[in-house]
């Protein structure tokens, strides 16, 4: 078998199989630092689709990516009273210099630099609230006529004048852009966070907390998945030692999976976010697999070297683990079918990371059991606790056959059924994120105030030839 032919070659070569490992695990490596979160439906549907096409159109043609919105709220222990008090307006006006002056950033609209159409004797004149950076004496009297116009309640303000609302329009919508464009954001919005405002951000813009919420979320499971894992493998071998060897194997081929996705320059998307858990998850089985065998040929032959009862265990569990990697590379890969982008880079980054865990649970970490101290591989205890459960739930399903395969009979048309007939896809992001959400809450916040949070953009052009 092939992967016994890999570990007899490692073992009889270990500084030479050391040596290869460590010049690919030092080139991969290299990659690592390449790579970069992106967030966005641009990431992750691609640059050719027509939608992405279609927005990139229109922002070459009219100069703009899709705006983004800061919100924010007078009254209930806020600084200001009214969105055209002194406090709010300053504010504003502050906020809209310093986004405006952004290179990222090709316009700000908010309630300080909006236009008013005043009537006078030669038609009308346009009037601001902050004029030469100055407050309007009249600003009282340009609330009362801003509160009937249909152009500013519902888009700048509120009807009550409580809520006011800056329309951020950054150069584009590009992956780094809206990235930039929530750190410049955020780095203006913190000393008035400070003094007290409460700030409502809504827009595609917001995709990137979303991105680092999801990245932060699996930042933290992986912590708890090395540890179950590493109990599980504790429990199977009662070895720290090859526990460790066992978890530092997945945590070099995950490395290895890393580096390969910088070298392409390919981005980590929300669905790749979830990489290192699928790659440790399902790479360990093999090295479990390895593991198992190991514990029986040591309990079978106690006085034998420990390499011999790495290469039984290389040529019991080799094929059954390159079956199982091939099928779920090969499942994995499927996703290249897909003419989403994100699904493609899923679908050969997975493969290659199931696959090297493959590899080093037959090269390295036979390697490393075998240069354990005697005692630490001796306490490998055999799995006849587990052989005993198992044949007692096999030999209670013997003796009730029909009854375990009516009740799955029924089982399966049951739950069936409820995939056939209520199974429903969710496209609402905003289901999916939960109302706990604070992109959710924003967009909450802004349709109960001022109406509405998105707006619909459609490109009219002639037919060709027509003036």
């Amino acid at each position: 078998p092939p992967m016994h032919r890999l570990t007899e070659f490692s073992l009889k070569r270990p500084w030479l199989t050391l040596a290869i490992l460590l010049t690919i695990t030092v080139g991969l490596g290299l990659g690592v630092p390449k790579v970069k979160p992106a967030f966005g439906f641009r990431v992750l549907i691609g640059e050719e689709h027509p939608a992405i096409q279609a927005l990139d159109s229109l922002v070459s043609e009219f100069a703009g990516g899709y705006p983004a919105g800061i919100a924010w709220e007078c009254g209930k222990g806020s600084p200001c009273e009214s969105v055209f008090d002194e406090k709010s307006l300053r504010m504003a006006e502050a906020l809209t210099n310093e986004l405006s002056s952004a290179p990222v950033i090709v316009n700000v609209l908010g309630p300080s630099n909006a236009s008013i159409l005043m009537p006078s004797d030669n038609g009308f004149v346009v009037r601001r609230f902050v004029e030469n950076g100055i407050i309007a004496a009249d600003s009282e009297y340009l609330a009362d006529r801003v509160s009937e116009d249909s152009l500013w309640v519902g888009n700048l303000i509120s009807k009550d004048q409580k809520v006011g609302l800056l329309v951020v329009q950054p150069m584009d919508n590009r992956p780094e852009t809206d990235l930039l464009l929530a750190q410049t954001i955020d780095e203006a919005l913190r000393p008035y966070r400070a003094q007290g405002y409460e700030y409502h951000l809504i827009g595609d813009f917001t995709h990137v907390y979303m991105g680092q919420e999801l990245a932060e979320s699996t930042a933290s499971l992986i912590p708890v998945m090395i540890l179950v894992i590493g109990i599980l493998i504790l429990f199977l071998t009662r070895s720290w030692q090859q526990t460790l060897v066992a978890m530092g194997t997945m945590g070099v081929g995950f490395a290895w999976t890393l580096g390969a996705l910088g070298w392409l320059e390919w981005p980590q998307d929300g669905m790749l976010e979830v990489l290192p858990i699928l790659v440790v998850i399902v790479g360990v089985c093999d090295a479990v697999h390895l593991l198992n065998r190991y514990g029986v040929e040591r309990r079978r032959n106690p006085s034998a070297p420990p390499r011999e009862a790495l290469m039984a265990a290389a040529y019991d569990a080799g094929p059954a683990c390159l079956i199982t990697t091939l099928t779920s590379a090969v499942a994995f890969a499927s996703f290249t079918a897909s003419n989403l982008d994100t699904f493609i880079r899923f679908g050969v980054i997975l493969p290659f990371g199931v696959v090297a865990c493959l590899v080093l649970s037959f090269t390295l970490l036979p390697i490393l059991i075998d240069r354990l101290p005697a005692d630490s591989a001796g306490q490998t205890t055999s799995n006849s606790t587990w052989n005993n459960v198992m044949g007692a739930i096999i030999a209670s399903n013997e003796k009730r056959a029909k009854i375990l395969l009516t009740a799955s009979t029924l089982f399966l048309i049951f739950f069936g059924y409820g995939w056939a007939f209520h199974l429903s896809a969710d496209t609402d992001w905003l289901e999916s994120l939960g109302e706990s959400s604070e992109k959710v809450q924003a967009i909450r916040f802004v349709e109960e105030n001022l109406g509405s949070s998105q707006t619909l953009e459609i490109d009219l052009r002639l037919p060709p030839g027509k003036p």
